[in-house]
């Protein structure tokens, strides 16, 4: 009977922790005030076009590589990978800014995200965040029939 109470308890603990981490999160650093922000300042983030948060800080927009995530990326960047990419490119060749830096794991994301003032990173929701990190729920935009 214990074994299948604890069972129990340990398939519900890790249903939990999994729809947390199925939901695409924008993770800010603390020095960024802004809290509300909009689908079009979004896109300006990661398309490079919005350089300075409200309060004059550089911002370094991220993504964790995840499948995921990369298509959270390319439906706020209004982007198919091959056009992201091609995007990303032009703008380095003529000069205008740095590409939105892919992390590979979430320790890295922690650490990039506390070393940058102006980090803004696309991730999953982690109960374990840092403290002068704040995550933001992101309202997933509607995925396409194909995916």
């Amino acid at each position: 009977m214990f074994k299948r109470t604890f069972i129990a308890a340990l398939i519900l603990i890790s249903n939990v922790s999994l729809s947390y981490a199925s939901e695409p999160y924008l993770l800010l650093n603390k020095q960024i005030k802004k809290t509300n922000i909009s689908d079009s300042y979004l896109r300006k983030i990661f398309l490079g076009r919005q350089k300075l948060s409200e309060n004059g800080i550089i911002i370094s927009p991220c993504y964790l590589a995840d499948d995921e995530i990369k298509k959270v990326l390319y439906k706020i960047t209004d982007k198919t990978h091959s056009s992201f990419r091609r995007y990303w490119n032009m703008r380095l060749f003529s000069g205008q800014g740095r590409r939105v830096k892919e992390i590979k794991n979430k320790r890295r994301l922690y650490q990039y995200m506390s070393d940058k003032a102006g980090a803004i990173c696309l991730s999953y929701y982690d109960e374990d965040l840092p403290s002068n990190i704040v995550a933001i729920p992101l309202k997933q935009p509607p995925m396409d029939k194909d995916g």
